[in-house]
């Protein structure tokens, strides 16, 4: 018995076929489901900041191919393949150029009681993501090795995380990012069914440095409304000064449509700048003069989305953020399409 995928992708007026084949086990042999999604988006990137003068439109496609084998009852395999490529982009800045086809996520989830382990690199998020979010959304492809480890409490969701996050090189030639060691827990639930609170910690020391981070965050979304629902985040850190960070933003659902409208305020020292999904070198895809500034960064994030059928949702985002102490603003427009199985 066989399984194929084909993918027809239109990019630019040009055709491109993905294959894929995974032939179906016997029963007496482990079985391997095959999941994954492909991704094409244009961008067009205006920023400013700081006398930045960086105007520039491209495509950029993503593949994932995630696959897991079920070894016994209380143990599954995983392992993600990742592809990602830019079309169409002139800038000299190698950050910008970066592309890569790499094995990007694999280890082991496992059942042990009432405790549910995932050991090997793998995304992690505590929280909304100001304290720490790695995985497929950030730019630089930052990564977490290490222990997820998640049980219940009475009506409350618990998580315990430990490991070590990788940068790549390019964060770490151009951003200075370094590896870092990291501990942290979050407890999270419904108050009440309209709702849920939730509330982490962390502590992360860089490698080869002295200096080490403890942070705190606490989120909640309210479903206000049939089919509203507002959100927050407010995190802190241990930092002498400017070490405070928060969000807040709403979803609006109408049948096949979301409509998000997001404010963010992050202070340099409130989270970390390499791994954190709201620093300044991580949620806007550019940001050249952001980082620059080691300053504080503020702005608006909206995103649109429409499920056009099971397997098939087009996007759009629009991003416009500026830095304290710096002239000028990142604006940024994505427009894209994503086709999962």
């Amino acid at each position: 018995m066989m399984k194929k995928f084909v993918t027809p992708i239109l990019i630019a007026g040009g055709i491109f076929s993905f294959t894929f084949t995974a032939s179906a086990m016997p029963l007496d042999t482990v079985p391997i489901d095959v999941t994954g999604d492909f991704r094409l988006r244009g961008y067009s990137l205006d920023d400013n900041i700081g006398n930045a003068d960086f105007d520039e439109s491209f495509f950029q496609f993503t593949g994932r191919i995630n696959l897991t084998a079920k070894i016994d009852d209380n143990t599954t395999m995983f392992t993600r393949f990742g592809v990602r490529s830019r079309l169409g982009q002139t800038s000299n800045d190698n950050s910008a150029n970066k592309s890569y086809e790499q094995i990007d996520q694999y280890g082991l989830r496992l059942t042990q009681g009432d405790w549910n382990l995932s050991v090997g690199r793998q995304g992690v998020k505590l929280g909304q993501g100001m304290i720490i979010g790695t995985g497929s959304e950030v730019e630089f492809d930052n990564k977490f090795d290490g222990l997820i480890a998640t049980t219940k409490a009475g009506a409350a969701d618990v998580k315990l995380i430990a490991g070590k996050t990788n940068t790549s090189h390019i964060m770490e030639t151009y951003y200075g990012g370094k590896a870092s060691t990291w501990y942290g827990a979050e407890i999270s639930g419904k108050i009440s069914p309209q709702v849920s609170l939730g509330l982490a910690a962390a502590h992360d020391k860089p490698e080869d440095s002295d200096i080490s981070l403890s942070s705190w965050a606490l989120n909640t979304s309210v479903n206000v409304a049939p089919n509203l629902w507002v959100n927050a985040e407010y995190a802190r850190s241990n930092a002498d000064r400017d070490n405070s960070a928060y969000l807040v933003g709403g979803a609006y659902v109408k049948g096949k449509d979301v409509f998000v409208a997001q404010y963010q305020k992050v202070e340099n020292n409130a989270v970390n700048q390499v791994n954190s999904m709201y620093s300044y070198s991580n949620f806007p895809f550019k940001g050249t003069n952001m980082w620059l500034g080691n300053s504080n960064w503020h702005g608006w994030f909206y995103k649109y989305n429409h499920q056009m059928n099971k397997s098939t949702s087009l996007h759009a985002i629009y991003m416009d953020t500026a830095v304290d102490g710096q002239s000028g603003r990142d604006k940024e427009l994505t427009v894209g399409v994503v086709w999962s199985f």
